[in-house]
């Protein structure tokens, strides 16, 4: 455990602590000094990992810079997601090779071989498997689980589906007859914004695995509503001023992501917005529906001819794509038919009714009106719009949590392919209209996210400051304060009264930290004899930083260990970078030794 100490030519925190702060863009010296030095790839590739579709775009940057309305393109091959208009869309599916856990096919070519058993029953097929990042309980494996409930390591899943998209990447610009290398290639990766720091790093260290950073710097991470955002400004989709402060709901199919921004500099060439309010949401989006639509059909026709339907890949697949055309054309007035397979209407031997007694059965339980005719299921859209109001009813519960907060929202928009949800849309002017708030959708909002990640490549400068979502720290020795330290932390080395595992805090939750803020503290050797340093990272939700580091609410979220040289002063520099998309923390001996925390997945 470090011990605080103080040093020249730095700011005085505390009479003990020592700090600097800087910005990575003006840095020349430091621990991050190496990964600060800025370079122009010829390409910048984004992929949007979404929860039920990916897509990737690009824009080849003449020396830095790019007409964001002609030169982004997306990959023309993929557009064929079920009920969807969007370009360069692709179903979020994979099937792995069960030995090797080599990819064999991925998107909707994946999900169909999967229907018409075009593959080995011995190998995987996984779908959904982004939003069981979120769903991660801490403290456990990360594990995703594929169609039959096996359990794999969600690295691999994510690794092979991130090398196969590379892989389209470069066969379409050879198609075309482009040259491009690995190294002149500049990766953007979407994430959720209510991601924890955890799912985050699991994303790159998938991305890293893939071997989309052949060097350091050449990936980044950008937050979906952020890079929504930045579209929306650059493509003249939101027309603001200086000041403006407007909010992103960033409607996907798993997550709903929600910011609020402020613009400081209104430049479609050039846009600069700082973040208001901390990412902010939940597990709302488009495939919660799709869990009421198939909770309903197991309430109607019985847990037996359920399970009997989700055996059955051919008839399950098959059900999805007609529930996601339903979904996705569904305008809040007409009866939706959804046309049903087989194995959910053949009775098994625990079957005494028929398909449609159990229907009758349940429109007289739940006095509804469904209608079975052959294989179709007439649903009211009565009930469709009840499915619809749990999800909805969250967001917009949220929304107005945050507009009674931040009374200065004068935009909301809506991104991300649930926003073309037409009841969802409604229901948000309604609520809007009280707040007399203006509701901008722009054209394609599937398409704004991965759009706007190929800006937040060229510059992520463009977001220019962020909130905290957390108070972050390390754990270190202080010098023993008999009035506000408890005796029983007392440690006596080399003749010094220490305090044991006092929180060293580097941020605090709610802060305003410019992009690429680093923090750097100097700490001291305990004892003569210490031949290393340990630095934990903390991370705490309290508002107010804790004093101790087994405060209840504090987690280990990495650890690193540094040599102490023989000869010097027994110094380390330890300095953390926040304000971009990752956090990043790395230590520095004297002799110019460097060692960068890997963050505990927890």
């Amino acid at each position: 455990m470090p011990r605080k100490t103080k040093a020249k030519n730095t700011t005085t925190v505390k009479n003990t602590t020592t700090v600097k702060s800087t910005t990575a863009v003006n840095a020349t010296t430091g621990v991050f000094r190496n990964i600060l030095k800025p370079k122009t790839y010829g390409f910048i590739c984004a992929i949007d990992f979404g929860t039920s579709g990916t897509g990737f775009c690009y824009a080849v940057s003449n020396n830095g810079t790019i007409d964001d309305k002609r030169d982004i393109i997306p990959n023309p091959d993929w557009h064929v997601l079920p009920g969807n208009q969007e370009r360069g869309k692709t179903n979020t599916s994979i099937i792995l090779d069960k030995t090797t856990n080599a990819c064999i096919k991925f998107g909707t070519e994946a999900k169909y071989a999967a229907r018409d058993y075009a593959f080995n029953e011995s190998d995987r097929f996984f779908e959904l498997f982004k939003m069981q990042l979120y769903e991660h309980i801490p403290g456990t494996p990360f594990i995703v689980k594929d169609a039959t409930s096996d359990g794999i390591d969600a690295m691999i899943v994510f690794r092979e589906s991130l090398r196969f998209i590379k892989k389209v990447f470069f066969e379409h610009l050879r198609r075309k007859n482009v040259s491009c290398s690995e190294m002149d290639v500049f990766w953007v990766l979407t994430i959720p914004a209510i991601w924890d720091d955890a799912a985050k790093l699991l994303m790159r260290k998938a991305a890293v695995a893939a071997e989309l950073e052949k060097e350091d710097g050449q990936l980044v991470l950008a937050l979906e509503p952020e890079a929504a955002s930045l579209w929306c400004l650059a493509s003249g989709g939101i027309s603001l001023k200086k000041k403006d402060i407007y909010m992103v709901v960033d409607c996907g199919g798993g997550t709903v992501d929600i910011t609020i921004h402020e613009v400081e500099r209104a430049d479609e060439r050039c846009p600069r917005v700082k973040e208001v309010a901390p990412a902010s949401g939940g597990a709302w989006g488009s495939t919660s529906i799709d869990r009421c639509v198939f909770k309903l059909f197991e309430d109607i026709f019985g847990r037996n001819r359920y399970n009997q339907m989700m055996k059955d890949s051919l008839g399950h697949i098959q059900l999805q794509d007609d529930v996601e055309r339903a979904k996705c054309s569904f305008n809040g007035e007409i009866n939706p038919v959804i046309q049903l397979p087989d194995s959910l209407l053949n009775s098994t031997k625990n079957d005494s009714d028929t398909p449609n007694q159990a229907v009758s059965n349940y429109n007289r339980i739940n006095q509804a009106r469904l209608q079975l005719k052959g294989s179709n299921l007439l649903i009211p859209a009565a009930i469709f719009s009840e499915i619809f109001s749990s999800a909805i009813r969250s967001i917009l519960n949220h929304v107005n949590d945050l507009l009674v907060k931040y009374v200065n929202v004068k935009y909301v928009v809506m991104v991300g392919n649930f926003t073309n949800c037409i009841p969802l849309q409604k229901q948000m002017e309604t609520l809007l209209d009280t707040f007399k708030i203006k509701l901008i959708i722009p054209d394609q909002p599937g398409d704004a996210i991965m759009k706007g990640a190929v800006i937040y490549g060229l510059d992520s400068s463009s977001v220019t400051s962020r909130r905290a979502r957390k108070t972050y720290g390390v754990s270190v020795f202080e010098s023993f304060n008999d009035m506000k330290h408890p005796i029983e932390r007392l440690v006596i080395r080399d003749g010094k009264r220490s305090c044991a595992g006092v929180f060293d805090p580097f941020v605090k939750k709610n802060q305003i930290i410019p992009s690429g803020h680093i923090v750097e503290r100097i700490y001291q050797k305990g004892d003569n004899q210490q031949t290393e340093m340990v630095i934990r990272i903390l991370v705490s939700d309290e508002d107010e930083f804790p004093q101790f580091s087994d405060h209840y609410s504090v987690k280990v979220i990495g650890i690193h260990s540094i040599n102490i040289p023989m000869k010097g002063t027994g110094r380390i520099t330890t300095g953390m970078l926040f304000g971009n998309t990752e956090l990043r923390c790395k230590s520095v001996n004297e002799l110019g030794e460097e060692v960068e925390t890997t963050l505990v997945l927890t």
